[in-house]
């Protein structure tokens, strides 16, 4: 959908309809006829995006070619890369908070399918056990990991940094207590 890479390229107070015709290859009007107002075209571009997200972050947890340290990472990575390749941070920043209030219940629904993506790597290769036993459930162990992945997403510049920053949250998770 050539509405979402004009929003994650300019964020959404910047991007105009005109902005988004012209990527479509339609007027103006066109445009209108099928979204009438930005915020409705903000939404459906949101929910195609994560929807997008999710299925990269699920066909990553799949690869049975990856360890499982490499299939958590790609997990991760499927759903906040876009955040490094698209937008500068001021964009990236101001596109969430657009999305938190035009979609929040959306933005919370994939959040809780990646968890349940990591989840399921985590039980599957028995780490899950090893920390039931000492308290901690797989929900609480995959909750903590995306709360780490925000936060790095968050607090870096670069893609090389995302990854070597997440690398050591997996690590932790996977090497148990």
């Amino acid at each position: 959908m050539a509405a979402t890479a004009i929003f994650l390229r300019y964020g959404f107070k910047k991007t105009s309809m005109d902005d988004v015709a012209r990527a479509a290859g339609v007027s103006r009007q066109g445009l209108y006829l099928y979204f009438d107002t930005k915020d409705r075209l903000f939404s459906e571009a949101l929910q195609h995006l994560m929807s997008h997200l999710i299925s990269a972050a699920r066909a990553a947890a799949e690869d049975g070619n990856l360890s499982l340290r490499d299939r958590l990472l790609g997990a991760f990575e499927a759903v906040h890369c876009s955040a490094f390749h698209n937008a500068s941070r001021e964009d990236a920043l101001e596109l969430l908070q657009s999305a938190q209030s035009a979609a929040g219940t959306l933005l919370v629904q994939s959040e809780r399918d990646l968890m349940g993506i990591a989840a399921a790597l985590l039980t599957e290769a028995g780490v899950a056990d090893r920390w039931e036993q000492a308290g901690v459930t797989v929900a609480e162990l995959s909750e903590q990991l995306l709360m780490s992945a925000k936060g790095i997403k968050a607090s870096v510049d670069t893609l090389a940094a995302y990854r070597e920053r997440m690398l050591i949250a997996i690590r932790i998770v996977m090497r148990g207590p």
